[in-house]
């Protein structure tokens, strides 16, 4: 579990959810790759920018505002990782 602001991110076996504390709203959820397990690690880069990892990939989002004062995050790189 991370948070950030008033954002919070958590992941579980089906992928990463972001829920927004200010205004009690899903974000997003972001479903885990094929073959990914559970998710790894979770990082704030910054108040609307977040890295998701799993075994096998990498996945950055920003969070974007939507309509009123709702927000969404869009998933804007998808990088396999090295292997180890």
């Amino acid at each position: 579990v991370r948070w950030r602001a008033s954002l919070i991110a958590w992941g579980n076996e089906k992928g990463v959810k972001v829920y927004n504390t200010a205004t009690s709203q899903k974000v997003t959820y972001v479903p885990r790759p094929p073959g990914g397990g559970r998710v790894t690690g979770l990082l704030w880069i910054s108040d609307d920018q977040l890295a998701m990892s799993w075994s096998s990939v990498v996945k950055l989002a920003v969070i974007l505002p939507a309509e009123g004062s709702n927000l969404y995050a869009q998933v804007r790189h998808d990088l396999p990782s090295p292997d180890v």
